[in-house]
């Protein structure tokens, strides 16, 4: 009998790269959600649904790391409001996208720990596994 053997990733474990710069161990949590877009019609014989499209979005926290990293660059590309291109690399995955948008930005910060950034993104992002 074989066993599968999984892997668990840290948020740490991943890589994000934002307009071809690489950011590693900045990750603390994060996820990436694809939802396709159904369009549900009435006819005579009840429902018909069909797909239009597929929507992904994404998320993540990070450490913030003041002015001159991550988070800076994407404070520049949501002030602009210009396409980021992103790739997150996790184990043996990768999402990819040229054509993304931040929806949302902000920073937190506590007495004793440490300064986080979270961000929000939407965007075409594809999956490609990993070979070793």
């Amino acid at each position: 009998m074989s066993e599968t053997v999984i892997d668990a990733l840290t948020g740490a474990d991943f890589t994000v790269k934002i307009n071809d710069t690489d950011y590693s161990a900045i990750v603390i949590d994060g996820g990436l959600t694809k939802a396709p877009n159904v369009l549900t019609t009435t006819t005579l014989r009840g429902k018909a649904r069909a797909q239009t499209d597929v929507t992904r979005t994404g998320d993540l926290n990070i450490l913030y790391d003041e002015d001159g990293g991550l988070y800076a660059a994407l404070e520049a590309a949501s002030d602009d409001g210009d396409d980021i291109e992103v790739l997150i690399i996790g184990g043996s995955g990768q999402w990819s996208g040229e054509h993304v948008k931040i929806t949302n930005l902000g920073v937190s910060y506590a007495g004793e720990a440490h300064s986080t950034c979270s961000v929000s993104i939407e965007g075409d992002m594809d999956f490609t596994p990993v070979t070793p």
